[in-house]
């Protein structure tokens, strides 16, 4: 799968409707048009005004998938619950069912960023799936040389920023680890080496995932290209 999970893509837009609903509904209630706009904007409560700049701020940090979403989201709540509350203890122009009913979709709509999926992809970066570079099916003949040691692979796919080798004989993996910087030249063009982090060891498939490293610098953009053409 590799789009975005839909509630990543529809919240923003949600919070910021919401965010607009507030003039709009007073515009609808006292039957105000666009030329009556100094004395909408006049009309909205310090809370309202809040809710609009939280529920700003939070479509801004969710559209950004930034870690302080989670603090901004129960700010979020309490304001909006707040307001709620204020609105049916004081106001005269909502029913009492209207403003339960809102409580409860707004606690439903937030409910989704605390499901695991949605809080790891927010959380850590490596898990936004839908961000990884398009893979290419190429196979072409690699040596990886790592600390004394020098041993025969192949590519299974190639990225612009990294690559998938196979390893021939499943013991060998053992002569490998996450985070681990080893050094790998095509076969074919040993002037193009490059360094490369191991990010994934694959015991099923008998292979492991490459992260370039420095890519500016690295031949590996080079030789990337030429695999293409």
């Amino acid at each position: 799968m590799k789009n975005k999970p839909l509630f990543l893509k529809i919240f923003p837009i949600g919070a910021l409707l919401v965010a607009i609903s507030f003039p709009l509904q007073i515009a609808y209630l006292y039957e105000l048009n666009s030329d009556n706009m100094t004395t909408i904007l006049s009309m909205l409560t310090p809370l309202n005004l809040l809710s609009i700049l939280i529920l700003s701020i939070s479509a801004i940090l969710v559209h950004k998938m930034h870690k302080s979403t989670y603090i901004i989201i129960p700010i979020m709540f309490a304001v909006l619950y707040i307001n709620n509350l204020v609105v049916y203890l004081y106001g005269m122009d909502f029913s009492t069912s209207q403003i339960l009913i809102s409580f409860v979709l707004i606690a439903i709509s937030l409910q989704p960023f605390y499901n695991e999926t949605i809080k790891q992809v927010m959380n850590d970066p490596k898990q936004r799936w839908w961000l990884t570079p398009k893979r290419y099916n190429v196979r072409k003949p690699l040596i990886i040389n790592s600390e004394g040691f020098e041993l025969f692979s192949e590519t299974a796919n190639i990225s612009k920023t990294g690559l998938y080798a196979t390893i021939t004989e499943h013991d060998q993996l053992d002569f490998f680890k996450v985070d681990q910087i080893i050094e790998v030249s095509p076969i074919l063009d040993r002037d193009m080496s490059f360094k490369a982090k191991v990010i994934r060891i694959d015991d099923q498939k008998d292979g492991l995932g490459l992260q370039v490293m420095d890519l500016k610098k690295s031949p590996f953009k080079f030789w990337f290209k030429q695999q293409l053409t």
